[in-house]
């Protein structure tokens, strides 16, 4: 009857850790390029669930404070390098300016002027290591990242 017991024990406790296993993350992950990993939320609240914490409460503090028109749209974790966006390719564009160019700064919180951006038409043009790289307002964060691979790979 013990075995009987420890059984049921043992394969409650495995079936637990196999459901918590197979959660989604609330992430796609669209691989890795140039060196940096790049997940990507659906929702403002997985994207704050997978920041570090002390990041997650800094920011949910600040959009509270200044209100929906000031969200954070993506988070470039320098130390575990790892950009952590929302789906939005300006977002992930702006968050791989941070990678390619450390020393890009911008102020807080960010001005239109600050983006890293300029519109062109109905595109937003970035520079990235002295590279023009265009985003079109309907163009996916998919098709960002194949052109990232195919640049910086």
């Amino acid at each position: 009857m013990k075995n009987f017991i420890a059984i049921i024990v043992l394969s409650c406790a495995v079936s637990a850790c196999a459901t918590v296993a197979v959660q989604p993350p609330g992430y796609r992950d669209l691989g890795t390029v140039a060196g940096v990993e790049v997940r990507v939320y659906s929702s403002y609240a997985d994207l704050l669930r997978g920041l570090p914490p002390l990041v997650a409460a800094f920011f949910d503090t600040i959009s509270r404070i200044y209100g929906r028109q000031w969200r954070l749209g993506g988070y470039y974790d320098q130390d575990k390098k790892i950009i952590h966006v929302l789906d939005n390719p300006a977002s992930l564009v702006h968050e791989f300016k941070h990678h390619l160019e450390p020393s890009w700064v911008h102020g807080f919180p960010i001005r239109p002027e600050d983006q890293g951006w300029r519109q062109v038409g109905p595109d937003k043009m970035f520079t990235l290591r002295g590279r023009e790289f265009p985003v079109g307002d309907r163009e996916s964060v998919e098709s960002v990242m194949s052109r990232f691979k195919e640049i910086y790979d």
